[in-house]
């Protein structure tokens, strides 16, 4: 359909979109995946941008205020350009597990959290017996889902 258009699904009330055939469904999905790279190849270039105008002197804002990460402010022209250069942490497991082994238990306690996770495939691999043990345990959500469609192919006759 030529005149199929992702502006459909702002001005469609539900009940209309609903009714719309295979085909357009099919049309609005490949046309939003297309606006969706579209938007991803811009946001790629101003991020660019961002980084080449801003990032040294971000950098330099930082290196005075005497820190590594945060936000500073840049000044151009009339605009006040916050720049955060957010923390993330990662631990070593090994070297975390010994430090707190060599800590008093109840300091251990207070300052770390022990997750426990099984993966799926194992989980799915063990025996019987195992995987009722584990159940118990087990709880399981789902993600948002997700739709294709494409056209069906002729069978030859």
């Amino acid at each position: 359909m030529d005149n199929v258009t992702t502006s459909m699904l702002d001005g469609l009330e539900p009940s209309q979109l609903d009714q719309l055939p295979p085909g357009v469904l099919a049309d609005l999905h490949w046309l939003l995946a297309q606006d969706k790279l579209t938007l991803t190849r811009r946001e790629v270039a101003l991020h660019g941008t961002f980084e080449r105008r801003y990032a040294d002197k971000a950098a330099e804002e930082r290196r005075l205020a005497g820190k590594d990460t945060g936000s500073v402010h840049v000044i151009d022209g009339e605009y006040d350009v916050v720049v955060n250069l957010p923390k993330k942490i990662e631990w070593d497991q090994e070297k975390l597990k010994a430090a707190l082994n060599a800590l008093d238990p109840d300091d251990a306690k207070h300052f770390a959290k022990a997750v426990f996770s099984v993966e799926e495939r194992k989980f799915e691999a063990a025996p019987p017996a195992l995987r009722d043990a584990l159940s118990v345990a087990r709880t399981v959500k789902t993600g948002k889902p997700t739709y294709a469609l494409s056209p069906l192919k002729e069978c030859a006759a």
